[in-house]
């Protein structure tokens, strides 16, 4: 299946899109993660492609979009409805991963006459943090703020080769195959030998900052489409490194899941047992059968 490159003007931000299929079939726009690249999710649009006419956005400060001085959720949302006028007919459908479920489900909220199905990949956030008194909640909001926008503005050490980007990739997923490490580090890093770095602005990490569940409830709420919710159950091997969140459990409780998929007007959710917070790394022919099904039966 062949991808295509676009270039376009969002307001006055560059973005950089892929996609594939006929662009005269049903549009669905496939949004990836935080520190992820879209061509992360070529796989799962290489099997979608045979139906739909599929848009891989790559996020600002990400791959060949444009970088900021920070990054806010308004901006995001922004340059989504700009992808959306700009390749569609004003309507399509939303799948989203991590940072980009984010963004799909408040994108949803917002603007229910374009969104005709939803799927949120990992997208419903961390485990829920525990109550906290308002002096640790500052505290745990000044932590995160030095983990990730203060020490982002930092330079990182270039990676000598490729070969130590696959090394982090597969010591930060253990399930990761070799070959499979090496595609994704391949579109996930940039520069030459003795001066490789990813391919992603690491002050994109603000966009996080100060976000609660109690405001996702509230878009959550609002979302009118069929929305389909995929979990991974080894996801607490991802938030338990996470150390920007202090005070927070790595594992969910027990219904805590189901409560938050609950807010949702009609959705089903699914957990693969083999995955972690990187379901399209771990799962990928699955989450594509999903997608696809799912599709199928709700997007009209």
């Amino acid at each position: 299946m062949n991808v295509k490159e676009t270039k376009i003007s969002a307001g006055q931000t560059s973005l950089n899109v892929f996609s594939m299929g006929d662009p005269n079939s049903k549009p669905i726009v496939l949004i990836h993660g935080l520190r992820d690249s879209a061509r992360s999710l070529t796989h799962i649009a290489s099997k979608l492609a045979h139906k739909y006419y599929v848009l891989l956005p790559e996020l600002r400060g990400h791959g060949g979009s444009q970088r900021f001085h920070s990054y806010n959720m308004p901006d995001f949302l922004g340059d989504l409805y700009h992808i959306v006028d700009r390749f569609t007919d004003g309507t399509c459908a939303l799948l989203g991963h991590s940072l980009g479920g984010h963004i799909a489900s408040k994108y949803a909220a917002l603007f229910p006459e374009q969104i005709k199905s939803l799927i949120l990949v990992e997208g419903l956030g961390p485990p829920n943090q525990k109550s906290l008194c308002d002096s640790d909640e500052l505290q745990t909001y000044r932590s995160t703020l030095i983990s990730r926008s203060i020490k982002a503005n930092t330079a990182s050490t270039p990676m000598p080769n490729l070969g130590e980007a696959i090394n982090r990739l597969r010591l930060n997923n253990s399930r990761l195959g070799e070959a499979q490490a090496k595609e994704i580090a391949e579109f996930l890093t940039t520069g030459s030998k003795g001066a490789l770095t990813w391919n992603f602005d690491p002050k994109a990490n603000g966009v996080f900052i100060g976000t609660s569940y109690a405001e996702n409830e509230k878009f959550w709420r609002q979302i009118t489409c069929p929305s389909c919710i995929v979990s991974g159950a080894l996801s607490y091997e991802y938030w338990g490194k996470d150390s920007s969140t202090n005070n927070r459990p790595a594992r969910f409780q027990e219904g805590e899941m189901e409560g938050r998929v609950a807010n949702f007007r009609e959705a089903e959710h699914h957990w693969f047992d083999k995955s972690g917070h990187m379901v399209h790394y771990d799962e990928p022919d699955r989450l594509a059968d999903l997608c696809n099904n799912f599709l199928e039966k709700k997007y009209e």
